[in-house]
């Protein structure tokens, strides 16, 4: 009764999209066996309706919640804002039966999408009144097939104390998997898990523990904000507010503020509160810890954090002035998107040496700060291009050969 695993056909001409080895699933830790079809079939329908949508077929199933039905009829003009081909295209929902779920109390609780990292702590630290309940996702971040990662994950969640009074739920699937690399090619530069797949289905696949545990409102923290150039995203407000069904609205929590408006705010509340959040930031398969504390994402959130006269190492990292050699090797290997230009230029534009946390030696660090800003002015005006051809074959065979990547990484660790 804890796993579901769905059923379904497909004409030939949509057989490349799906890998038929592996059918969609997904497993909680507890019983979902009372949970109503209309409401089990959402997490299925969320990852193939945008696929229907761009690709032009129908979808039909036996029944489904009304409110969800509603849903994606208001999901798919707001794409079409984005992606005008999506009109062009037929792509009817056909539904036996439309049935409305009436909750069994009017007692609601809350709940958020949670990974450790600067967004989901933002929001947690926000809303920390309302006591919520914690979902985890084996199969986003972290790969169905990575369990080290996803050990090591568990046992954070489980003994970081600023969680010990919330509620968590773990939740693993393989909606990554279960479509092919045909999929990616829909979008002329690749990219359907972040441009349009994530936001979707990972809000949707805590339907049925919102009707178990009849959640008023559920959190998904901002990747993106308001004070970057607009351009349209897989979990954005204009599409995640959309998102409901039965009881559950979906709320995109964080938009307004910028990556460093964000860590200035998780070290403002937790300052009040008196606790300190252990950041997990990073996926390095390499790390030996919490964070690797040399990727760019690692040394970005280090910097942050000094910025704002705190020392890094409270906080979930294990650092030294050593940090600032590996940001430069950082900053000269160029930036990958723009969003990841505009968060190192806001923050070296909020240093303040008088508030910056140092390490050991003032005057060393002042050397490498000033050699920092030096090397972001040499290549901030760089152009930041799509993936290259080399890099798209790369990802190419990544999709095409899961498993035989994973037995590589493993064999990296061990080497």
């Amino acid at each position: 009764g804890t796993k579901m695993t769905y059923q379904y056909t497909y004409d030939e001409s949509l057989a490349k999209f799906f890998n038929k080895k592996e059918p969609y699933y997904v497993a909680y830790q507890e019983s979902i066996a009372s949970v109503p079809e209309s409401i089990a079939v959402i997490p299925f329908l969320a990852n193939i309706m945008p696929i229907a949508w761009f690709v032009g077929f129908d979808v039909y199933v036996n029944e489904l919640d009304e409110t969800f039905y509603h849903s994606l009829q208001n999901l798919k003009e707001e794409f079409e804002k984005y992606y005008p081909q999506i009109s062009n295209k037929r792509s009817n929902l056909i539904v036996n039966k439309i049935l409305v779920n009436i909750p069994k109390t009017n007692i609601f609780k809350n709940a958020m999408l949670f990974s450790g990292g600067v967004d989901a702590y933002t929001t947690f630290l926000r809303h920390y009144d309302e006591d919520l309940h914690l979902i985890i996702i084996h199969g986003a971040d972290i790969k169905q097939t990575d369990s080290k990662q996803w050990e090591d994950l568990v046992l954070y969640m489980e003994n970081a104390i600023i969680l010990k009074n919330n509620k968590k739920f773990y939740v693993k699937t393989n909606f990554r998997d279960f479509i092919t690399f045909e999929v990616d090619k829909i979008l002329t530069n690749l990219g359907w898990w972040g441009k349009i797949q994530h936001g979707l289905a990972l809000t949707t696949l805590t339907a049925p523990l919102a009707f178990l545990n009849n959640y008023g409102k559920l959190y998904i923290a901002s990747t993106r904000s308001i004070h970057q150039e607009f351009s349209p995203w897989g979990s954005m407000p204009e599409t995640d507010n959309l998102i409901r069904w039965a009881v559950t609205s979906i709320f995109h929590d964080g938009y307004e503020l910028s990556r460093f408006m964000k860590v200035q705010t998780i070290l403002n509340i937790s300052n009040n509160l008196k606790i300190q959040p252990l950041l997990r930031v990073c996926y390095n398969e390499y790390k030996q810890s919490l964070n690797c504390c040399k990727c760019e994402k690692c040394c970005r959130t280090i910097f942050s954090i000094q910025l704002n006269g705190m020392n890094p190492n409270d906080f979930g990292f294990e650092t030294s002035h050593k940090v600032y050699d590996k940001i430069i090797s950082n900053i000269k290997s160029g930036f990958k998107t723009h969003g990841t230009k505009m968060y190192w230029d806001e923050m070296l534009c909020k240093y303040d040496n008088s508030k910056f946390y140092f390490f050991e030696d003032y005057n060393f660090e002042l050397k490498k700060i000033n050699l920092i800003f030096k090397t972001f002015d040499l290549v901030k005006n760089d152009p930041i291009g799509i993936l290259s051809n080399k890099s798209k074959f790369k990802y190419s065979l990544i999709n095409k050969f899961p498993k035989l990547f994973q037995f590589y990484l493993k064999l990296r660790r061990k080497l």
